[in-house]
């Protein structure tokens, strides 16, 4: 094996799964960017209070810690010569500096690896900085000898951002190729921007107070606004890079006043009893998806999604089906949130997944945070939010993301546009953002995904005509 794969483990990319639609869109995220050509783009990661840019054609992917988020870059997504991990650090010793960080690692390093080299260990000064003075900085990078002969390079970048508060960009480099990447990378460590910790902390607040304001007026009578009789439908497709669109998919959405116990279709309404009965918003989706192109690989999904006109508690199932051929299998996501009471003094959701071949026995549970978002409101957002010209700007909420399990901090910049309004979101852990586009009365014309794949209002006539002069299976 060549030494860099022992040094380094290769970037793998997340698969896009037709599961489960987070909101009415048949895309799916992923957490890796691919290559970017033109001018390299800057990454942000604004909870973090990081902003830089990276070398040319880097690959990002953001991975969930237990204290936050993390992000690696690298120069490819499939054989890498370099990978930048960066995360925060809380030092565990007050009086810790960027210089005493990396002189820690550097003692460790020499334990397990005497003979390794010390190629650069300096502080960097910054060409960009927010708040103040410039952070301390120290940058360190090792030659490490590899069994078998030849060397990688490991080292850190450590940036102050408050007290015994650190940013840190961890490297790993294949050594035989890492002069021809060594000035590109100092390049873009300069160009980081590091806001304050304070600051950062404020605006997070500040940003979480607007969205609490803006989800208490999503109150019964906004929500009992929103039930009609009309079936909106949508196409789902990807530009491709010759000029020409993939259908991926399509779908319908409709918003009703039903039971509780309407989230499961195959129930008969009349045997509904306790809960089941209550009567909220429901909001229904159902959708097919063609995978990789292939006419005869399809997927049907339905979704349904309750919420109390309190917006006290919810439910939601997703069902799909795949079917290839004679085979098929089907999955189910169930999700619940029950009302606070004091029985129930802090509320929780707990999401139940569920396939032909088990069940998820124990549900994963998650507290509810702050300016939480139902998925049935995050799906009406448009129609939901100030269109009176009381708001326009950004501001931040909490919705469950079911393709990753978790409760990600978006934070959500709302404004007029040609059509009528936008909608741009930057979900937390993602370097891209999401834009929605809404006609003058709230309902969605356009979704653009983090992976480019489109969303957009379509005649249900005009739908058919596309798929069948495509060969594609219309139900």
């Amino acid at each position: 094996m060549p030494p860099f794969p022992r040094l380094i483990c290769v970037l793998a990319s997340i698969l896009c799964a037709w599961s489960w639609l987070a909101e009415p869109s048949l895309a799916q995220a992923p957490a890796q960017t691919g290559p970017v050509v033109g001018a390299p783009p800057a990454f942000e990661a604004p909870e973090l209070g990081l902003r830089f840019t990276p070398p040319l054609g880097s690959v990002m992917r953001a991975e969930p810690l237990a204290s936050g988020m993390s992000y690696s870059i690298a120069d490819s997504s499939t054989d890498p010569s370099w990978r930048l991990r960066i995360a925060a650090l809380e030092a565990s010793r007050t009086g810790t500096t960027p210089a005493s960080q990396v002189a820690e690692y550097l003692a460790l390093a020499k334990q397990s690896t005497p003979l390794l080299t010390v190629l650069r260990d300096e502080p960097l000064t910054l060409e960009g900085f927010a708040g103040g003075g410039a952070p301390q900085t120290r940058l360190l990078l090792l030659s490490i000898p590899l069994e078998g002969g030849g060397n990688g390079i490991a080292g850190q970048f450590v940036i102050a951002r408050g007290e015994e508060q650190f940013l840190v960009f961890s490297l790993l480099a294949d050594g035989p190729s890492f002069a021809k990447h060594e000035a590109a990378l100092l390049a873009s460590f300069k160009t980081a921007v590091v806001r304050p910790l304070s600051d950062v902390a404020f605006e997070k607040l500040e940003l979480l107070a607007r969205g609490a304001r803006l989800i208490e007026r999503m109150d019964a009578v906004a929500m009992r606004a929103l039930v009609s009789d009309e079936t909106r439908f949508y196409r789902v497709f990807k530009p491709l890079a010759n000029g020409e669109e993939r259908e991926i998919g399509y779908m319908s959405t409709r918003v009703q006043e039903g039971p509780r116990g309407a989230i499961d279709p195959s129930r008969d309404a009349k045997h509904f009893a306790g809960e089941d009965v209550e009567v909220g918003l429901l909001v229904i989706v159902d959708a097919r998806a063609i995978v990789d192109g292939n006419a005869k690989h399809t997927v049907d999904v339905q979704s349904r999604y309750w919420l109390a006109w309190d917006s006290s508690s919810e439910s939601w199932s997703v069902r799909s089906t795949e079917r290839q051929g004679a085979a098929s299998r089907s999955k189910a996501q169930t999700g619940i949130r029950s009302a606070q009471s004091a029985g129930n003094p802090a509320p929780e959701l707990q999401v139940i997944n569920a396939s032909s071949q088990g069940t998820t026995r124990e549900p994963s549970v998650w507290p509810i945070p702050p300016s939480y978002l139902s998925q049935a409101q995050t799906m009406l957002l448009g129609r939901l939010l100030p269109r009176d010209g009381s708001f326009e700007g950004e501001f931040a909420d909490y919705a469950f993301d079911p393709r990753e399990s978790r409760i990600p901090q978006r934070k959500e910049t709302w404004k007029r546009s040609a059509e009528g309004w936008t909608l741009e979101s930057r979900i937390a852990g993602t370097n891209s953002v999401l834009t929605q586009v809404f006609d003058p009365q709230g309902h969605r014309l356009k979704r653009v995904d983090l992976d480019g794949t489109v969303t957009i209002a379509i005649a249900p006539d005009a739908l058919k005509s596309l798929w069948r002069s495509k060969g594609l299976p219309v139900k």
